[in-house]
């Protein structure tokens, strides 16, 4: 499924400047890690590129949440 038509039914209309930035810079077949603070949208800019993913290839997508202490 295309990312416009995820934003569609999600009813967003315009990504953050993180997860804008997450969806240019991801590479497949290299490790990604994103630092972001707690509520930046970290999760939607993962589900995006696990969308984005071929699904003719099994995937393996890895994430770990730090408690933040502060």
């Amino acid at each position: 499924m295309e990312i416009s038509t995820i934003l569609q039914k999600l009813q967003i209309e315009h990504l953050n400047s993180m997860q804008e930035e997450v969806l240019r810079q991801f590479r497949a077949h290299q490790d990604f890690m994103l630092l972001a603070p707690t509520g930046s949208g970290k999760t939607l800019a993962f589900a995006l590129l696990v969308a984005r993913l071929d699904r003719g290839e099994k995937k393996l997508l890895s994430m770990s949440y730090r408690r933040s202490y502060t």
